[in-house]
Parts: structure tokens; sequence; C-alpha cells
């Protein structure tokens, strides 16, 4: 049985008792950006798709852990994939006009 909110009067708040019912909330909503950010961005190449979608995971991961949404284990592993994309957008050859 869930335990029932006592004090949910924001978003902030919202989100937090979600977080405490529902174990891998905050790696669930950063799995759900990224993938309809990389959707949404599929009109250009999929490296700048990619590594815009990481990047923005990347900043959503330092506020999701200032809050405690997820712990730095999980911040670190996002930091790595933005690297990913950046270095793959790097190394790409493609020409966009």
């Amino acid at each position: 049985m869930y335990v029932m909110p006592k004090n949910v009067t924001g978003v902030s708040s919202l989100v937090t008792w979600t977080a405490n019912t529902i174990p891998g909330f905050g790696i669930f909503l950063l799995i759900m950006v990224f993938f309809i950010s990389f959707i949404s961005l599929k009109q250009y190449t999929n490296e700048r798709a990619f590594a815009f979608s990481s990047f923005f995971c990347a900043i959503l991961s330092i506020l999701m852990r200032m809050i405690g949404l997820i712990n730095d284990r999980i911040m670190f592993i996002v930091f790595v994939i933005a690297a990913i994309g950046l270095i793959w957008l790097k190394f790409s050859n493609t020409v966009e006009y």
C-alpha cells in the first residue's frame, strides 16, 4: 500500500513524493526526456540529435541531483553519454546545408 501524501503543495513536492513512492522514477524520467527530444530532433542528423538529447539530459540530471531524484552514479553515467555524443558529433563528417 502506498503512503498517502501529507502536504503536496507544488510541482516540486509532487515530483519528490512520486520519486519516493516509485523506485527508479528519476531514471525513467531521464530516459523519457532523452527519447522524446531525440525523436523530435530527427529532422537533423543522428549525431546532432543524439548530442543535443544527451547534453539536455546532462543539464537535467544536474537539477535532478540537486533535488535528490537521482544519485551521483546516474549523473556520472549521463555525463559520460553526453561526452560520447559530443565526441561523435566532433568526428562526424556529415555536412548539412
